[in-house]
């Protein structure tokens, strides 16, 4: 979760769009994901990579949960343009 945080506060120091930030956001929480099981793999047992896995799919979750909540922000701000 923190990937998605640090990620959008230096987008937004850096005036990156919204649009490029929420995906870069959400890359780099998938790289994290697969970064920790590879590392865990590698260094530790196996069992060790399991943390890393569980987070991949709660990833999958919390990704689509992401995107659905800046669609509907998006269609909001689109309605009250109109």
């Amino acid at each position: 979760m923190s990937g998605y945080v640090v990620t959008f506060f230096i987008c937004k120091i850096l005036n990156i769009d919204v649009s490029s930030r929420r995906a870069m956001q959400i890359e780099v929480a998938m790289q994290n994901s697969a970064l920790s099981v590879s590392l865990a793999m590698k260094h530790f047992t196996p069992q060790a990579a399991v943390a890393g896995a569980v987070f991949s799919i709660i990833h999958n979750f919390t990704g689509s949960i992401f995107a659905g909540i800046c669609r509907k922000h998006d269609d909001k701000e689109k309605l009250e343009q109109a």
